[in-house]
Formats: C-alpha cells, sequence, structure tokens
C-alpha cells in the first residue's frame, strides 16, 4: 500500500501496486481531508474513475481522458483530412501514423513518424495535423489539463 501526503500532513493519496503496477481502488483527498477522486485500476491501466473538483462539480473518466483527442472528434477530424488531403504522385495506399504533444492550450510540437512513406507523403501529413482542427490536451483526474501525446494516422 502507497499513501502520498500533503505538505500540511494530511493525506494526498492512497493505493497500492502488485508487481509495480496499480492496482484495484486508489482515493485521493483535497488538502482538507475531503474525498476528491476514486480510481479503479487493472493491470496499471484506468478502467474508471470519478472525481469532484473544489466547486463540487463531478467528473466521471476512464484512461482515454489521459489522451489528447481533437476537439471535435476522429470522425471530424477524419472528415477534415479527407476533403483537405493532397495526395502526391504515387501514394495510394500510403500509411503515415505520427505521434505528437500537445499542450494546455492545444499546442502542438514534438512529432515523430512511428511509421512513414515517401517524404512528401510524411510532410503531407504533418501538414495536415499542424494545420488542422484545434486538439484538446490530456485530462488528469477528468478535468486537469495537462500536455500529453496525440496520435493520428493519416491514410493516403
Amino acid at each position: 500500500v502507497v499513501t502520498k501526503w500533503h505538505s500540511n500532513g494530511a493525506v494526498a493519496e492512497t493505493g497500492q501496486y502488485v508487481e509495480g503496477r496499480r492496482s484495484g481502488d486508489w482515493l485521493g483527498y483535497f488538502r482538507d481531508g475531503e474525498a476528491y477522486f476514486r480510481e479503479f485500476y487493472n493491470d496499471n491501466r484506468l478502467v474508471q474513475g470519478a472525481a469532484v473538483d473544489e466547486r463540487g462539480k463531478r467528473y466521471v473518466y476512464d484512461e482515454l481522458s489521459r489522451y489528447a483527442y481533437p476537439e471535435k472528434g476522429m470522425e471530424a477530424f477524419n472528415t477534415y483530412v479527407t476533403r483537405e488531403i493532397r495526395r502526391p504522385e504515387g501514394s495510394a495506399g500510403t500509411r503515415i501514423r505520427l505521434l505528437f504533444q500537445v499542450g494546455r492550450k492545444g499546442d502542438l510540437w514534438d512529432f515523430v513518424v512511428l511509421e512513414g512513406g515517401s517524404p512528401a507523403c510524411e510532410q503531407e501529413a504533418l501538414r495536415l495535423v499542424r494545420e488542422g482542427p484545434p486538439w484538446r490536451q490530456g485530462l488528469e483526474h477528468g478535468h486537469i489539463p495537462v500536455p500529453s501525446q496525440g496520435y493520428a494516422i493519416i491514410q493516403f
């Protein structure tokens, strides 16, 4: 069992690791001892969480909330790509997979091509993501913006 503490001596978080991985219920508390979040982990994967912010607003979330995502959804992002893509000659069937960082204000940086093709296809994929619809950063405990990784596949 692990216990983390606030600087005032109050418990901040408790939970357990099994073979080095989060497991079971993890509970978090505000500095005043009030309940903040409850998260359930299975083999280090956040299955479900619920949190209440300082104003009493409730958030329900899972592992996916931690990842960056197009603000209007992946379907809208894919519609944009289909509409705006410029296909270099010989690009049919090429798939470009990109990984990148998304900041708290939706800024994008540190692009990595995980699966590539021709330089022209890679540049077009990068252009589409950089110039495309805004991305929402990841959220900790369902509501706290945190820099996180974005992932996109551009199919030519």
